[in-house]
């Protein structure tokens, strides 16, 4: 008997000793699963803030761009004296200071130009302050000035720092510098606690990001953080953040337990990772989020630090302490673990109807995928496809990328050599290029802006927005600019966009290229004896003539005056004569309105491979010349 309980007491404590280490591990999952979730709900919050204001700021980009007057004072300052720089800055500030109000009311901080040297030009926020050189410390001014790409992203600032969208200002051709819009941590904070209510958000800026960037006079604008003398928070009297977190009896409890633990912190703060940091203090569970924000050149510069209630944390003490006192009788460690299992799920359901809810918000289709399967979707999703579930969709489709309509004006999968690759194909593109169709519920066809961030590992956050209306304007302007505004047929700009891909799908097949100057006989007679109005409408009606007698694969383009450009996919030379008579008869025997009768010559080359296309240009104009000198109204063939 005493053996056996003995034998039994020592299993009865193994077992024990077993089942605590396991409740113990158990609760450090649990606080860590429930940390995690909070953490990922916050950042992704985060980025789709972040996502909305660049939007926003790319739309008043396109406006300022619109801004002829704003455009030309910029292309002076570039040219002009030190005297004439001041009264350029005064106009443009008196053309733009009411934009910029309406700009503030919409949590723009920062409105700021600067010139291709990566100068300040003009802080609307400061326009006192100018001239200053922002490249050495601005990483976005250098790569807006040098590399003349858009950038976005946290940077500090000779002023402020700021959530910054930089953009180069091209204007007819040339670099004229660059302009800023900059969001104050104010606006973030405030788009934070409307999507993810907490007793407070706060930025905690690094000492070179902030301290070390700005003016001398200026350095009073920051004072140490509570949290680590390594950095800094804004002024209470220029931050209202800073104040009211300042009146918070809450957070200035949490604030004063990791003034008293620097050793814990600080641990975690030199990593300059995202990381959390549960507390009991007084019988309540609260929770620290440390998320990190990176600068413009991806250099960790600061931390979000979020304060908010976490009672789980009290309740997984709680079941911890019950598990404990209960480990002796088999009966209730049993009950309890399928309690334990029965709270994890509903705890996991809980978080999954959180994050389907924060989807849900987002005016944009927003899903989380591996890149072939989805894995969430928010209704905006189901709404498109006119499904009523997530299964309903993955029936016929693995990837929403299946969607995507072959159209190359678009990102489509015909464009890959492995499909599997397009999330990585699409991340590696500018912004600009970043752009799918899909086909609605309405069966219209929908052009999106695709954005895609690192959700955790393998996952990404796809979030698409609808720019139709935008894409079909400025196909339209597209369309514009690449025809001749008289005849309506192609202008010089179409011919240096296209020629090269011309050139491809003219020659692929054993087919050759062949390039034709057209010019009418005796035109400046016509002008001189009708006037120039009769002689536009003969240079339309002629264009109506050559299009009638053209196939569909010829291509005319204006290329000056009363000269033309036809381009045409040919077998021969014996068969571009053909095609080249036919037409020239066509034009001699037209009758043409007051003028009746006009007569061209053609100068033509074919396109030897691998030569430059300006070559293939010069051997036509001499035919064309030699046509002209051989007595008009005849095609020459060179």
């Amino acid at each position: 008997m005493k053996k056996q309980f003995i034998l039994s007491a020592f299993l009865l404590f193994v077992l024990a000793y077993i089942v605590y280490e396991f409740l113990h591990k158990s609760k450090r999952n649990d606080v860590m699963r429930f940390t995690n979730k909070s953490l990922q709900m916050i950042k992704i919050s985060y980025i789709s803030i972040l996502n909305t204001y660049k939007i926003s700021a790319q739309k008043d980009m396109n406006h300022l761009l619109e801004n002829k007057d704003v455009m030309e004072l910029l292309k002076k300052f570039k040219y002009a004296s030190q005297s004439e720089k001041n009264l350029i800055r005064g106009k443009i500030y008196r053309l733009l200071y009411k934009q910029y109000n309406t700009m503030r009311n919409l949590n723009i901080r920062q409105f700021h130009f600067h010139t291709p040297e990566g100068k300040s030009l003009l802080r609307f926020h400061k326009p006192h302050r100018s001239g200053d050189s922002l490249m050495d410390i601005r990483e976005s001014i250098r790569v807006a000035n040098i590399l003349k790409e858009k950038i976005s992203g946290f940077e500090g600032g000779k002023v402020y720092p700021g959530f910054r969208y930089v953009f180069p200002i091209l204007y007819q051709g040339e670099h004229l510098g660059s302009v800023e819009f900059s969001i104050a941590f104010e606006s973030i904070e405030k788009e934070l606690n409307n999507v993810l209510p907490s007793l407070g958000y706060q930025l905690i800026l690094s000492k070179r990001e902030s301290y070390n960037k700005v003016f001398d006079w200026h350095k009073d604008y920051f004072i140490k953080s509570i949290i680590s003398q390594e950095y800094y928070i804004e002024n209470p009297e220029i931050s209202l953040v800073t104040k009211k977190l300042q009146n918070n009896p809450t957070v200035k409890k949490l604030e004063e337990y990791i003034r008293t633990h620097t050793d814990i912190i600080n641990s975690k703060i030199e990593t300059k990772q995202s990381f959390s940091l549960p507390i009991v203090l007084d019988h309540i569970g609260y929770m620290i989020h440390f998320i990190d924000i990176k600068n413009t050149k991806n250099i960790h510069s600061a931390y979000i630090v979020a304060y908010s209630n976490f009672n789980e944390l009290i309740d997984i003490n709680r079941k911890y302490t019950i598990f404990c006192i209960l480990l002796s009788t088999a009966i209730f460690l049993i009950f309890f673990l399928i309690v334990i299992v029965s709270r994890q799920l509903h705890t996991l359901s809980f978080q999954k109807e959180n994050l389907q809810h924060l989807l849900d918000e987002q005016e944009n289709i927003v899903i989380l995928s591996s890149g072939e399967l989805i894995t969430y979707a928010n209704q905006k999703f189901f709404d498109f496809f006119n499904i009523k579930s997530l299964n309903e969709f993955l029936v016929e489709y693995k990837c929403v990328c299946e969607k995507f309509i072959e159209d190359d004006r678009f990102f489509h999968l015909g464009k890959l050599e492995d499909p599997k690759d397009w999330v990585q194909a699409i991340r590696l593109l500018p912004k600009s290029k970043s752009i799918v169709a899909m086909m609605g519920e309405d069966l219209q066809l929908h052009s999106f802006s695709l954005s895609i961030s690192i959700y955790e590992h393998n996952i990404y956050i796809l979030s698409f927005s609808d720019i139709s209306a935008t894409m079909i304007e400025q196909m339209k302007l597209r369309e514009k600019t690449l025809h001749d505004t008289l005849t309506n047929t192609y202008n010089r700009e179409y011919f240096e966009q296209n020629i090269k891909q011309i050139k491809i799908d003219y020659t692929k097949t054993g087919n050759q290229l062949a390039l034709c100057m057209l010019d009418i006989d005796f035109f400046k007679k016509v002008n001189d004896t009708y006037g120039h109005d009769i002689g536009d409408k003969v240079l339309i009606e002629l264009v109506d003539t050559i299009n009638r007698f053209s196939r569909k694969e010829d291509i005319l383009i204006r290329w000056g005056g009363e000269e033309f450009i036809m381009i045409f996919k040919i077998h021969s030379q014996e068969a571009l004569a053909l095609v080249l008579e036919n037409l020239r008869q066509a034009i001699e025997k037209h009758l043409f309105k007051r003028v009746k009768n006009i007569t061209c010559s053609l100068g033509c080359s074919i396109y030897i491979p691998n030569e430059a296309i300006e070559n293939t240009i010069k051997r036509a104009d001499e035919a064309l010349y030699r046509a002209k000198d051989s007595g008009r109204n005849r095609i020459i063939i060179l």
